[in-house]
């Protein structure tokens, strides 16, 4: 059964609208001085993202090409920061940050890098429902 462009407008809302909570949630536990434990917590964000264009995805035979093209980018604009978000806790790790002594400097770049971009992706996408 084919959806009209406003049901597939308000469920691509809900998809949305859980979207948002649940990344704001992930962003308020990430770990801010532990980047063994950062890394961890990728996969939460990845596994959000994946769901969200899955969700998205399967609306595409229900709704127009309007209503379709904007969340589509927010959402990979979503995987997009976690791609990044992912590659500098990977990349502090490599540099050996994961080792005791390095929290303070975990922590400068988890918060003014990595959560910054994390948060904006959420807001993003929820400024286009």
């Amino acid at each position: 059964m084919t959806m009209t462009n406003e049901e597939a407008s308000r469920v691509a809302k809900q998809i949305a609208g859980r979207a948002v909570i649940d990344w704001r949630d992930a962003c308020g536990k990430l770990s801010l001085s532990d980047v063994s434990e950062a890394q961890a917590q990728m996969d939460r964000f990845e596994a959000i993202a994946d769901l969200t264009r899955a969700s998205l995805n399967a609306l595409i035979d229900s709704m127009d090409e309007d209503l379709y093209e904007e969340p589509m980018i927010a959402a990979a604009a979503m995987e997009d920061a976690h791609e990044e978000a992912a590659r500098v806790v990977t990349e502090m790790i490599d540099k050996g940050m994961a080792d005791e002594g390095y929290e303070g400097a975990v922590y400068r770049v988890m918060d003014d890098e990595v959560l910054p971009a994390l948060e904006g992706a959420a807001d993003d996408f929820e400024a286009m429902f």
